[in-house]
């Protein structure tokens, strides 16, 4: 198990848990499933070629009077209304195309089958690369860890070296020596500390984890 930043839980992160938020929030990921139902979509509407059309139109038309006829003895006869209204519904079949539905139908779905494969190779890869970033963060956990240790091994040795030199045991050469030893510890755990939060940053930008 391994610390990363933006993690946000008191737990160490497992190689397992890593591998899955990968696979849920990568942006390379969530491209190429975008890019998956996209063409899902094109498949939907490449079928809908084949169904039946449905147009339905409707006009209306408001007249001054309503149109009549004047008939001797029987007055004025309406023949009609003020206001007409009028609608229109057709349906159009395809019934010979050239194979041009077929063909597209065909490439939809040959498209959708080449950006499955395209999301699969993207998720292996994904996970390979999280493997590659969650073991060089357990290597340098481990480095700074070390490093961390021969420090404060090196400070309690050069105490008692000290102790020695006050009291004339050792020489000033031995002092020295161990000064100098403890010393250049120090950059060695800079550098180990510098390398963890570079890898924890590369797993975290892998994760879509936020920055620390």
């Amino acid at each position: 198990m391994i610390s990363v930043p933006g993690w946000g839980r008191a737990d160490a992160l497992t190689l397992e848990e890593a591998i899955r938020l990968a696979l849920a929030n990568n942006r390379e990921i969530l491209i190429a499933k975008e890019k998956v139902e996209e063409a899902r979509q094109g498949i939907k509407e490449a079928k809908a070629g084949y169904l039946p059309r449905v147009d339905l139109s409707g006009t209306y038309t408001r007249l001054n009077e309503a149109p009549s006829m004047s008939i001797p003895d029987d007055g004025i006869i309406e023949m009609g209304k003020a206001d007409n209204y009028m609608s229109k519904l057709s349906i159009t079949q395809p019934v010979y195309t050239s194979g041009s539905l077929s063909y597209a139908n065909k490439g939809a779905s040959l498209y959708y089958q080449k950006l499955q494969e395209d999301l699969k190779s993207t998720q292996n890869k994904i996970a390979f690369e999280v493997k590659k970033a969650f073991y060089a963060v357990l290597l340098a956990q481990e480095n700074v860890e070390v490093t961390e240790k021969a420090l404060a091994q090196a400070k309690r040795h050069l105490a008692v070296v000290e102790d020695f030199f006050r009291v004339g045991v050792v020489s000033k050469f031995d002092l020295l020596r161990t000064r100098v030893e403890a010393a250049n510890l120090r950059p060695d755990l800079i550098q180990a500390r510098n390398s963890l939060r570079l890898s924890q940053e590369s797993l975290a930008n892998l994760l879509s984890l936020p920055s620390a």
